[in-house]
This record gives structure tokens, C-alpha cells and sequence, in this order.
């Protein structure tokens, strides 16, 4: 073999390498932090040094931002094993008080994007707020019987349903004329459920003495600032669906 021969050779081959190294090498797995502005990150599995049954008295802030939610009222339980191999925070009135958590201060204003994983285990025959900011006219997603809807200051709307007895993910965005709500992989619902914001806090399960749900199953809860896009939302959906397997 002559020398351009030799060289032709050694060209073939590193370029083989090349392509096996290209081949081999994987993106990073998605984390919820790759997406800017996110403010609160709680998950069930974030918990340590809890055994079934134990009274949860605060949610550990994942997003960095050391904005942990304490509990306000009631005796919210650690239950093991809840979905997926993960464990949940349940709060159940057929066992302990009705309850709720309190997160620390941030200005909560609109458009911001919120994801959550959980499971109703009842249908609540009054309304009940799942997750709010405070204030007056404060964005919250509302529960009345098995619909979902959204509610900043002027109506409750958009709406989804039949959301009792299974555990799935939900997408908000509040952003005004501009918003929606999904469920799972469902089509986004759109509406315009007002302008309104929070003046401090987030509260998780209604609010201390009142508008608390009965049952209810929490995974993983995500709030986001600003209005997300499609492909945001599918990366966030898309990574709660790899960590609880709901659908």
C-alpha cells in the first residue's frame, strides 16, 4: 500500500472514531432549573427523615432560592409510596385536621407559570383553592366538584375536569387573555381568568381556617415567573411525567 494509500486509511479511521464519540456522548438529562425564573420547587421526595405517617411541618424550597413552605394549620402526612416508588404529602380530614402550607415571601405577579403533580382523592362538594398566591383578586387554581379552573381577580376560567381519584400533572399559565390550563399531555384550555397578582406569598391547600381541600395527594410542585412556551411546557411536563409515571 503507497503512501497515499496509508493516509487515506488513517483518514477513514479517526473519522470512524469521531463518529463513535459524536454516537456515544448523550444531552444532559432536562432539570427544572434550566429553564430561567423559577421561584418554588417542592418535592414529596426532597423530604428526609420522615416515616409513614409523620405530621409534615415544612416543604424544603429545591429551586435555590431558600423559600420554604411551613405549615399553617392542620397535620399534613408523609404516606410512602405513593406513586411511582415516590413518596407524597397527603392531607386526608378522615384522619387528621384539614391543612395547609404558607411559602416565605415573594412578590408574585403576573405571567408566571405553575406545574404540579398530585392526586385529588375526593370530590370536594364546596369550592376549595389546590394552590393561590394572597391578596384580594390573587391568582389560584380553584376546585369546585371534579373542574379546575384558573382565577385572577375577574373569572374562573379556563377549565378542565375530571381530575378526582388519579394522580396527574397540571400546567398553568396566568397571563392574562393570554391564559391557560392543561392537563397531562392534554390540549391547552384558554381563557382569561383576570389580571390580578399576589401581594407576598404562596399558599399550598387553601389558606389557614378556610377553603381547604379534604383529600388531597401532593408530588411535586413548580412556579415559574414569566409565561412559558410550548416547548417550555412539554420539558416540564415531560420530566414530571419521568419522575411519577401518571400517564
Amino acid at each position: 500500500m503507497g503512501s497515499r494509500g496509508i493516509q487515506n486509511r488513517m483518514r477513514n479511521l479517526a473519522c470512524r472514531r469521531v463518529r463513535a464519540l459524536s454516537h456515544s456522548v448523550s444531552a444532559p438529562a432536562f432539570s427544572p432549573t434550566d429553564i430561567a425564573g423559577l421561584a418554588y420547587w417542592f418535592k414529596a421526595d426532597a423530604l428526609v427523615g420522615y416515616s409513614q405517617n409523620d405530621t409534615v411541618t415544612s416543604l424544603p424550597d429545591s429551586s435555590g432560592n431558600g423559600l420554604d413552605a411551613t405549615k399553617a394549620s392542620g397535620d399534613p402526612t408523609y404516606q410512602p409510596n405513593q406513586q411511582n416508588g415516590k413518596p407524597a404529602v397527603v392531607i386526608d380530614s378522615a384522619i387528621n385536621n384539614i391543612g395547609c402550607f404558607e411559602t416565605g415571601a415573594w412578590a408574585v405577579a403576573q405571567p408566571q407559570t405553575v406545574y404540579m403533580a398530585l392526586k385529588l382523592d375526593t370530590t370536594p362538594n364546596n369550592a376549595r383553592t389546590l394552590l393561590s398566591g394572597s391578596g384580594s383578586d390573587k391568582m389560584r387554581f380553584y376546585i369546585d366538584g371534579s373542574d379546575l379552573t384558573l382565577y385572577a381577580g375577574s373569572a374562573t376560567d379556563p377549565k378542565i375536569t375530571s381530575l378526582a381519584n388519579a394522580w396527574c400533572i397540571i400546567t398553568g399559565v396566568f397571563n392574562g387573555a393570554s391564559s391557560l390550563i392543561a392537563k397531562n399531555g392534554d390540549a391547552d384550555v384558554t381563557g382569561n381568568p383576570g389580571t390580578g397578582s399576589a401581594t407576598s406569598k404562596i399558599q399550598i391547600n387553601g389558606s389557614a381556617g378556610g377553603n381547604e381541600l379534604d383529600k388531597v395527594s401532593w408530588g411535586e410542585i413548580l412556579v415559574y415567573a414569566g409565561a412559558h412556551d410550548a416547548g417550555q411546557r412539554s420539558n416540564v411536563v415531560n420530566y414530571l411525567n419521568s419522575r411519577w409515571a401518571i400517564y
